[in-house]
């Protein structure tokens, strides 16, 4: 049996997984714990994944996650947190697969 590893498992953690048109989006985290970044992941087929670059914001100073997404045809849109020792707040992140 063949095992396949679709994201490097340290300091990962995807917190869900949409299947459109385009193909599969994966969205989560990551980095190393109590500073994890926003993170996603594209794939055709299931097998093969890219990871996303994802705008400034969605990054930096605290911990931002990635939590949600929703897809319609080619278009996914995410909803994520974004948290700090003085703020918390929401965060989108949206992109359109080719």
């Amino acid at each position: 049996m063949q095992r396949l590893a679709l994201f490097d498992l340290d300091n990962t953690l995807v917190q869900a997984v949409i299947g459109a048109d385009s193909g599969l989006i994966a969205v989560g985290s990551a980095g190393a714990p109590g500073s994890e970044d926003s993170a996603a992941w594209l794939s055709r087929d299931g097998r093969e994944w890219q990871p996303q670059t994802l705008p400034d914001g969605l990054g930096g100073q605290g911990i931002q996650r990635l939590h949600a997404v929703a897809a319609s045809g080619k278009q996914f849109v995410a909803l994520g947190r974004s948290t700090t020792y003085s703020s918390d707040h929401l965060t989108l992140w949206r992109t359109r697969a080719e």
